[in-house]
């Protein structure tokens, strides 16, 4: 029976893993082949043996080649073991060897990416290609499904690659990927690529007895490439034999974490404009070990990732409207309060950008109440009009409040039965505004001809979100509107005196050790 078949596999595919495991790690720490931390961002603290690929493709090639010698698992999908072995066997080994020279020797990143544009392609010319999303028949459809092909054999065997930077991460991550896909190839009856994903699986499961934290021996490029390849070429054997357009869906959701991490890698790379193929520390699971977790409650935290993205694409299986609305639905709310969780600031600006033209309509609209409140302080001659035209205009800006700071004489001629002339002058509109709790931009109110006529403080009780106009409509041309009215009102000649500096300031237990105007809540054009 098949079911006893994929049992023997698994344990056989096992019980060589854990032996070539153990052996690659003997000998690798008996010729000194080991990985000592290099840079900040490498977790381990202590020389480690990185040859972990070589055991995982002695061991798949070994079970893989002796069922084929065998002439086990016959199949009725016109595809046997042997016939898959050589399809994804040749580029397979190519791709291992190229990640066992860049573990030993070193390699460009250039020079790996065009092996697997080389692997890719070579999958492509041996049938297994994405020809379901093909846009345009003929022949460009198939260069646009060699396009595809290959894109999606870089996309996974990178995204797998970047993965490795736990203890057990992209094993346990490859893992998870592979029982998936091997449930929707028995659902399908290709017994051939389910055969070769539960020797994967028992290969990984040997491994990760010594990759687990605290890890032993790593995979090193050898193995996080090739596993990802192999994923890669597996999920396109699914996807040829599938029935739906949901093929090529499936093993995208169970690659879901390592596609993830390199989306999320790429976006934040072209937006701090540096190479592609730099490193950095900002992967999931360094967010992970940032927020206070061990390596291994990051790695466990992330498994529960991987076994939801696997489930997912379980479900897909059989598509209803319902179950997938209902899935997908759980999984996005999941995905943005955990994205929101590690606090990538990428994200942010991600979604300011996209927010563009949304943005741009208020701050027309603030930049025209602000030209309102000019044009109206030019004609304001006492406090009280000056408070009724910024609560006006002011207000709706979410600005809940001002200080007049006038010279003496100022305030006396102004109103002088109404306001003390030795205190600052206070208007307060939203009565939510705490003045100790809230946000301060004070402003010196000069005229245009130089004048100095006190200072106006602005006051805005929400810090957090931004308020966005034209810069120099609210810095320049308000204080100097209004001081030009003052100006108007009274003129003294004893009031000229330097200008005072901008000042923003933030209430006293929320001031950041080094405060920018960058970090703070008021964005616009100057």
């Amino acid at each position: 029976m098949l079911v006893d078949a994929y049992f023997a596999a698994f344990i056989v595919s096992l019980g060589v893993s854990l032996l070539a495991t153990r052996t690659v790690w003997k000998f690798a720490v008996a010729r000194e082949i080991v990985f000592a931390p290099q840079s900040a961002r490498h977790i381990h603290k202590r020389a480690i043996p990185r040859l972990g690929g070589v055991a995982i493709f002695l061991t798949v090639s070994v079970c893989l080649v002796a069922a084929s010698l065998l002439g086990i698992l016959p199949t009725g999908d016109n595809t046997s073991v042997t016939g898959l072995t050589k399809a994804i066997g040749i580029p397979a080994t190519f791709i291992f060897l190229v990640g066992l020279w860049d573990d030993v020797r070193g390699l460009s990143a250039w020079v790996k990416f065009g092996a697997q544009i080389l692997a890719g392609g070579y999958l492509y010319l041996r049938g297994f290609g994405i020809e379901r999303l093909s846009l345009i028949p003929g022949t460009h459809g198939r260069v646009m499904s060699f396009v595809l092909t290959v894109m999606w054999v870089v996309l996974i065997t990178n995204a797998f690659n970047l993965i490795d930077g736990l203890d057990g991460l992209a094993a346990g991550a490859a893992l998870f990927s592979t029982i998936a896909i091997f449930c929707c190839l028995l659902v399908i009856g290709s017994s051939a690529g389910a055969f070769f994903c539960i020797v994967l699986a028992g290969a990984l499961v040997g491994f990760l007895r010594y990759n687990f934290n605290p890890a032993q021996i790593f995979l090193g490029d050898c193995g996080s490439m090739l596993l990802g390849f192999c994923l890669s070429a597996i999920g396109l054997v699914y996807s040829a034999k599938a029935p739906t357009v949901i093929a090529i869906a499936i093993p995208i959701v169970s690659f879901g974490l390592p596609l993830l991490d390199l989306g999320l890698a790429v976006m934040r790379r072209v937006l701090n404009g540096v190479s592609l193929f730099s490193a950095d520390k900002n992967h999931i699971h360094h967010k992970l070990l940032k927020r206070g977790l061990s390596q291994r409650e990051a790695v466990l935290v992330l498994y529960g990732a991987c076994a939801t993205f696997s489930l997912t694409s379980l479900f897909m299986l059989y598509p209803s409207g319902r179950i997938l609305a209902l899935v997908f639905t759980t999984v996005g709310i999941g995905l943005f309060v955990g994205l929101q969780q590690l606090r990538y600031h990428e994200l942010s600006e991600m979604a300011r950008i996209l927010r563009g033209p949304f943005d741009q309509k208020q701050v027309v609209s603030n930049n025209l109440r602000l030209r309102r409140a000019i044009d109206e302080f030019a004609h304001a001659h006492t406090l009280t009009e000056f408070r009724d035209v910024a609560q006006l205009h002011l207000s709706p800006m979410g600005i809940g409040g001002m200080i007049l700071a006038l010279p003496r004489q100022v305030a006396q001629a102004l109103e002088s039965e109404s306001f003390a002339s030795h205190d600052p002058v206070e208007f307060i509109w939203d009565r939510k505004l705490r003045k100790e709790h809230c946000l301060s931009l004070e402003l010196p109110l000069t005229s245009r001809s130089g004048e100095w006529w006190g200072r106006l403080t602005l006051l805005r009780a929400d810090a957090e979100s931004p308020l966005r106009f034209d810069l120099n409509l609210l810095l320049q041309v308000l204080p100097a509107a209004m001081g030009d009215a003052l100006a108007r009102s009274i003129h003294s000649e004893d009031r000229r005196s330097p200008a005072l500096p901008l000042k923003i300031q933030l209430p006293a237990h929320e001031i950041p050790p080094a405060l920018s105007a960058s970090s703070l809540p008021f964005t616009g054009t100057r």
